[in-house]
């Protein structure tokens, strides 16, 4: 039987206690003692203060692992989501990447290699984060749009995101009495997802400052906004020398479960982005017709399981513009920048939906993204209108109709970028460390529109059995 992907993730961040340092290296060393890697996604100021104070045996001990980016501050404000509070996502992912560019390639410099992908902190996230990543290669763990469960995998913002998996035992591994009690629910959570039949199962071994402080650093010096300097930082209080060693035998009993479970194979975050990061090259014209058919049934903007509503409108646009193609191939194009046209809909003729392809299509090849609006019988109409006019029309010149049809005009994304927004939302303003004030009006308008580039993420094996 095969064994079910899974990572053993830790939150590697707290700058300001030695305390963590020492525990992220004793993390790192008893996990490579039992043989597995761990996915540490690290946070740059943290990994300056490795090298500030000379911690060379602390980044050897983290080094061997499978190494990810956290963002350059973590809970420092401005976090990612106050930094794309009123930003849109193109414009948002230029800027941020400008911010954390010399977090990244410094703690690159410090730890002797890349980092390959994307952690989100605490509860901070936003469409220019996932775009910025989407334009690297770049995943997402723990990505505010994605359920570990219901959504755990998916292409949005021409990245992938990952749901972040169930909690940890971070809290509770120093107490011997909360510990026993914790454990077990513990395992029967994840006896609970390998029967459910979980793409990966998602392991948290935790955050090093947890285990070893009564209290997140972060919380302590940066809730609900609050700026402190390091002149101010306030060290959450640790646990005893005792209840350290409680806490290291406790950790040492759940690698010892983890390795000793043939269900699931722990493997690093880089190895399971590899697994699910298959796309369909393209789709042939009864492929796409097929996918029209579905479009014209539905009457709104449609992705499927293989591809995007944004790649979609580029396979529409190349059925009419190139009529000798027989395979045609997926494009990378963006959502448009805006929600487009007020119009409550449009009268015209299948030839006239035809002949503004190549209008629109010439708009995308020049941007790769899609336009706000398109120009349809006289009538400026905005892109999800179009989407479904462009759709219908090449139904009925495929069966030989000619006559004019009316369209209603749609929501401006797909269905599921209510869902996506009001995840990010929650997920947002749930994190303590963000300003009550903060404004997400900016961020849910571009999660929604971002949703023309969201899509199920596969493995290989997977998208074989998928035809469009």
């Amino acid at each position: 039987m095969a064994r079910t992907p899974a990572w053993l993730s830790l939150d590697i961040e707290d700058p300001i206690t030695m305390r963590s340092h020492r525990a992220a290296q004793w993390m790192c060393e008893e996990i490579a003692s039992f043989g597995l890697t761990a996915t540490c996604f690290l946070v740059a100021a943290k990994v300056r203060e490795w090298e500030r104070l000379g911690l060379r045996d602390v980044i050897e001990a983290v080094k061997q692992h499978d190494l990810h980016f956290h963002s350059t501050g973590h809970s420092f404000h401005p976090t990612i989501s106050e930094l794309s509070e009123s930003l849109a996502a193109e414009d948002g992912a230029e800027m941020l990447w400008g911010w954390e560019r010399p977090g990244w390639e410094e703690a690159e410099r410090i730890m002797g290699g890349p980092l390959q992908h994307w952690n989100r902190t605490g509860g901070s996230w936003s469409p220019a984060l996932a775009r910025m990543l989407g334009k690297m290669g770049r995943a997402t763990k723990s990505s505010a749009i994605c359920h570990y469960q219901h959504r755990p995998r998916c292409w949005f913002g021409g990245g992938l995101n990952f749901g972040g998996g169930y909690g940890g035992l971070d809290g509770v591994y120093h107490n011997a009495e909360e510990f026993e009690p914790a454990f077990v629910r513990h395992k029967a959570r994840a006896d609970e997802l390998l029967d459910a039949g979980v793409p990966y199962l998602g392991l948290f071994a935790g955050h090093p400052t947890r285990l070893v402080h009564r209290a997140f650093w972060d919380g302590v010096n940066f809730s609900e906004g609050r700026i402190r300097t390091p002149e101010d930082f306030e060290n959450p209080e640790p646990i005893t020398a005792e209840e350290e060693k409680v806490c290291r035998r406790n950790f040492r009993r759940t690698l010892e479960w983890m390795v000793g479970d043939d269900r699931f194979e722990i493997m690093g975050f880089s190895e399971l982005v590899r697994l699910f990061n298959a796309q369909k090259s393209g789709c042939s014209r009864a492929g796409v017709e097929a996918i029209c058919t579905r479009i014209c049934e539905q009457g709104e903007v449609t992705f499927t399981d293989a591809f995007t509503a944004a790649e979609i409108m580029g396979l529409m646009l190349d059925y009419v513009t190139t009529p000798e193609a027989e395979m045609l191939y997926r494009r990378d194009i963006m959502s448009p920048e805006n929600m487009g046209g007020r119009e409550p809909g449009v009268s015209c003729t299948p030839g006239e939906a035809l002949r503004t392809a190549a209008i629109v299509n010439a708009h995308v090849m020049a941007s790769r993204v899609l336009p706000d609006v398109a120009s349809l019988a006289g009538v400026e109409v905005s892109v999800a209108t179009y989407f479904v006019a462009l759709a219908r029309a090449i139904c009925m010149s495929k069966a030989g109709q000619d006559e004019a049809f009316s369209v209603t005009a749609p929501p401006p994304y797909p269905a599921i970028g209510d869902e996506l927004a009001e995840a990010a939302a929650t997920t947002i303003t749930s994190w303590s460390i963000h300003r009550p004030t903060l404004d997400l009006s900016c961020i849910i308008r571009g999660t929604k529109l971002l949703s023309w580039t969201y899509k199920p993420a596969w493995t290989r094996e997977e998208l074989s059995r998928i035809d469009w």
